[in-house]
């Protein structure tokens, strides 16, 4: 992990021969995070730029794929709680709206702070589910009601990089890395079921809590010079 990180940053940082290094910008660009597309999350970011600025929209969808089923548990009494495994849930419908701000530094390169506030909210509505994680001391099996909203903040450190083919459409690149900040609010209804060993024919469980994360990753799309 510490050498693909270190790789990340030097990747970031370093020079390239095959993209531009001039300060032109493009005025407009559509472009989404392929990794997240592994678990079924298809995000659309929708950016116009300004000078120094840039103001940006962020749509995601992640549908469901299952009715019914068996949540897996990830590894270890952190990773292993329940609620960490939303994107390997695929019990769970999900949307997210966003917006952020890029501020690019110097007017040579592309290189650029990102402000982001998003919200996400995930859902399935009276489904057979069940879990159980001995380490995490969490387990139910019965008819499930949940919802989740999530509101967040990143702030990145990234690099744009134009492809310099033709002058309207460019092929654009963006690399970040930075830290986030969650708040998270939790709504689980079991209905004729079992909560960790104890029957239930009704079970409403809400809570909330704030998290942090490292963020990192990569952008790909389409930057129209002219529009």
């Amino acid at each position: 992990m510490r050498a693909l990180i270190f790789l990340f940053l030097t990747t970031l940082l370093s020079s390239y021969s095959a993209f531009g290094q001039d300060s032109t910008r493009v005025k407009f660009s559509i472009s989404t995070n392929p990794t997240q597309y592994f678990f079924l999350d298809f995000p659309v970011i929708f950016e116009g730029y300004y000078h120094r600025h840039t103001i940006g929209l962020t749509i995601s969808y992640r549908p469901s794929t299952l009715n019914s089923g068996e949540i897996s548990s990830g590894k270890g009494p952190r990773l292993g709680e329940y609620i960490y495994q939303n994107y390997h849930n695929y019990l769970y419908n999900a949307v997210t709206l966003g917006l952020n701000s890029k501020y690019f530094l110097r007017k040579q390169d592309n290189v650029y702070l990102d402000g982001q506030i998003f919200y996400r909210y995930w859902w399935f509505d009276r489904k057979k589910a069940s879990f159980e994680n001995v380490e995490g001391g969490y387990s139910f099996d019965g008819t499930r009601t949940e919802k989740q909203n999530i509101l967040g903040f990143k702030l990145l450190f990234g690099k744009t990089v134009e492809y310099k083919y033709g002058h309207k459409i460019r092929p654009i690149i963006n690399m970040y890395v930075g830290i986030g900040l969650r708040y998270k609010t939790y709504l689980f209804e079991t209905f004729d079921g079992v909560v960790n060993g104890s029957y239930y024919s009704y079970k409403k469980d809400n809570w909330s809590l704030w998290t942090p994360s490292l963020e990192f990753g990569i952008t790909l799309g389409l930057g129209v010079d002219k529009i």
